[in-house]
């Protein structure tokens, strides 16, 4: 069955490019041993992304990257190295 639509109706276009700007945590995780309590976040910039990862509120890292994928990929392996050294998803910051 095929929906017919009418010369003048409106339909919202996306946009081409992202036009999402503002910067997003990506994972909280918290240290059971002593209570540290660790961030990431991205940063969009166009196409292009800033990425980096706090303990304790204090940058401990951070890199530009060509690409989303790239900066999301390389935060996912910090997240990832944590977590091998102990640090778990910090639930208390989803409450």
């Amino acid at each position: 069955m095929a929906i017919a639509h009418s010369p003048d109706s409106t339909v919202a276009q996306l946009p081409i490019e992202s036009t999402y700007a503002e910067p997003t945590i990506m994972w909280r995780l918290r240290n059971p041993d002593d209570d540290r309590r660790a961030y990431s976040v991205i940063i969009p910039r166009g196409s292009r992304a800033s990425a980096g990862w706090f303990s304790q509120d204090i940058l401990q890292e951070s890199r530009d990257f060509a690409t989303w994928h790239d900066a999301m990929r390389w935060i996912e392996r910090k997240r990832h190295a944590l977590q091998l050294h102990g640090w778990r998803p910090d639930v208390s910051a989803h409450r």
